[in-house]
């Protein structure tokens, strides 16, 4: 595990969360995404395998734990009216205990006001995750060419993903 703290350039944490009196994790938007992050971020569930990488269209948000470690990562991009959360990766361990949760909500935080529709690219497994934050499951075929036709998406197998849709709230609720 490699302690991120002291050796990459974050915004300030955008939020945090805790459980009990404990610290589970602070959230950042990561605007420097160097080569150690990128490795780390390629080792998450899901991700094994791809390559990590910022256009700069792109935000990144990372959960960090207090001693700098990688918990988990969310991606997406917004184009025109919509926007799309491409990847959430949360380490095997720091699974069911909110910080895919606490991801998901800063990436939608985000987007609120901003856009009028949030599609998630979500695995079958995961539709009840994003069933909780009010995404439904789109029709079949349901990303719309502005998306679906970007080079954004040229890493993704499209085929036994299922894409989910938000109707954005003007204000997300703070995370």
């Amino acid at each position: 595990m490699i302690n991120f703290s002291d050796n990459i350039i974050f915004q300030e944490p955008v939020c945090s969360f805790q459980r009990g009196n404990i610290m589970e994790a602070e959230i950042y938007k990561i605007t420097d995404l160097h080569s150690e992050l990128r490795k780390e971020i390629e080792r998450l569930p899901g991700l094994e395998g791809s390559t990590a990488r910022k256009s700069r269209t792109e935000d990144i948000f990372g959960a960090f734990s207090s001693d700098g470690s990688l918990l988990g990562v969310v991606t997406g991009k917004r184009f025109d009216g919509d926007c799309l959360l491409k990847h959430l990766a949360v380490r095997s361990d720091y699974q069911n205990k909110g910080t895919g949760s606490g991801l998901t909500g800063r990436f939608l935080s985000s987007y609120s006001g901003i856009c009028e529709r949030c599609y998630a690219l979500s695995l079958p497994e995961m539709k009840g995750f994003f069933e909780r934050f009010g995404f439904e499951q789109a029709r079949s075929g349901a990303l719309p060419d502005h998306i679906r036709e970007t080079e954004y998406l040229q890493d993704i197998e499209i085929a036994g993903i299922v894409v989910m849709i938000l109707k954005m709230p003007k204000k997300w609720p703070i995370v």
